[in-house]
């Protein structure tokens, strides 16, 4: 994800006519952004299902 922020910062530098009269510029940013927005749904669905099973066991040792 590291190396998708940074193309992004890189696009960010453009101005603004440059980054929309180049479409791979367009595209670019959007497939990085498409693409750090997974990782962190990912992540975050990782957590949850980790917290989750705590929860359960915890539960389990109560009864």
């Amino acid at each position: 994800m590291e190396v998708l922020l940074e193309e992004l910062n890189d696009l960010r530098k453009l101005a603004k006519q440059d980054f929309l009269n180049t479409p791979r510029n367009y595209l670019c940013a959007q497939r990085a952004l498409e693409m750090c927005i997974t990782t962190c749904i990912d992540v975050a669905s990782h957590i949850i299902s980790i917290e989750s099973k705590k929860k359960t066991r915890n539960l389990s040792l109560n009864i």
